[in-house]
């Protein structure tokens, strides 16, 4: 099962798009010979996302804007009724989608990945499987 976290952009949070994303994630993991970050483009998107690659495990990282991340902020804050910045609801975020791990292979490339994008200013992870911020 693939999990998903949208990490959702405050105010405060730095102007985000793919090109950033790539400078992130390629300063991070672009050193190391088992990771490869490349841009690419979904078939049904407008957005280009970024891949971060290791072996047969991917995490892609898209930046979304817009009304329906705005209406699936308030729906995520009516389902948890929580709050946990006190800000408006966002209409930025990434979204990222990781790969399946049962084996937990990759258990630590997820936690630098979450780690990645925690370090944002401003940001609030959720997990979109267990609809609960963390």
């Amino acid at each position: 099962m693939t999990w998903t976290i949208y990490a959702q952009l405050a105010d405060n949070s730095p102007a985000i798009n793919a090109e950033w994303l790539m400078s992130g994630l390629s300063g991070l993991f672009g050193a190391r010979p088992e990771f490869a970050v490349r841009q690419t483009s979904l078939p049904f998107s407008r957005a280009p996302s970024v891949d971060l690659v290791s072996g047969t495990w991917l995490a892609r990282l898209t930046y979304e804007e817009g009304d329906a991340v705005l209406a699936d902020s308030i729906e995520i804050r009516r389902v948890t009724r929580e709050d946990p910045s006190g800000q408006e609801a966002s209409t930025r975020r990434i979204r990222a989608v990781l790969s399946s791990d049962e084996a937990g292979e990759y258990t630590n490339h997820s936690i630098w990945v979450t780690d990645f994008l925690r370090s944002i200013p401003g940001v609030l992870l959720f997990d979109v499987t267990r609809n609960e911020y963390f």
